[in-house]
């Protein structure tokens, strides 16, 4: 399917204000991946279904929803899933997109209460078990992976995922994510061998 030149227009200025959004901080992000979203709801309302255009969207609702909490910052998630899914049915083999959804499922969970976040984890898990399976890809399918309390999938994908460059053990360190694993003996191994 072709895009146009004024939809390429659009989702291109978009990005360049994304991409900008991330290296700044505060209202000033906020502002810029606002500004992103109206550029791809531009691309949109020439073509409602345009996938790269919905990602993009979708990748700056989970910026936004990054920066608040509560009910505000699920709504932000619930709306980015809504744009990745829309997204992956134009574009069934787009992984990133995929991927993406994944890891807006993830952060979703870490909102709602046990019960609840569970069946979103087992979701973002099968999600980004199959992105793993076709791209290798899999830092995000690892924390998945804390949260469900499978610790050997965990560890036998952060071990990958750092093979893969995919974090530094610097971050890891740093990740929530991680937070149970840091006095376990195969994750203290793993985490040093490449530090």
């Amino acid at each position: 399917k072709q895009i146009t030149n004024k939809q390429k227009s659009s989702n291109n200025w978009g990005v360049a204000l994304y991409r900008l959004a991330t290296l700044k901080t505060g209202m000033e992000a906020e502002d810029l991946y606002k500004q992103a979203i109206k550029k791809f709801q531009q691309t949109i309302k020439t073509d409602p279904n345009e996938p790269r255009a919905l990602t993009n969207w979708g990748n700056s609702l989970v910026r936004l929803a990054e920066t608040r909490t509560g009910m505000e910052a699920e709504d932000l998630y619930k709306q980015a899933i809504e744009k990745y899914q829309r997204a992956g049915k134009e574009n069934s083999s787009d992984y990133n997109t995929l991927e993406a959804e994944g890891y807006a499922l993830l952060m979703l969970a870490k909102n709602k209460e046990e019960k609840e976040a569970k069946k979103i984890y087992q979701e973002a898990y099968a999600k980004l078990e199959e992105v793993y399976k076709h791209t290798n890809q899999c830092y995000n399918l690892a924390c998945c992976s804390t949260h469900l309390k499978r610790t050997e999938d965990a560890l036998k994908y952060l071990k990958i995922s750092i093979e893969n460059n995919e974090n530094t053990v610097e971050a890891i360190l740093r990740d929530d994510d991680w937070k149970s694993y840091r006095g376990n003996n195969e994750f203290k191994t793993i985490t040093r061998k490449e530090n």
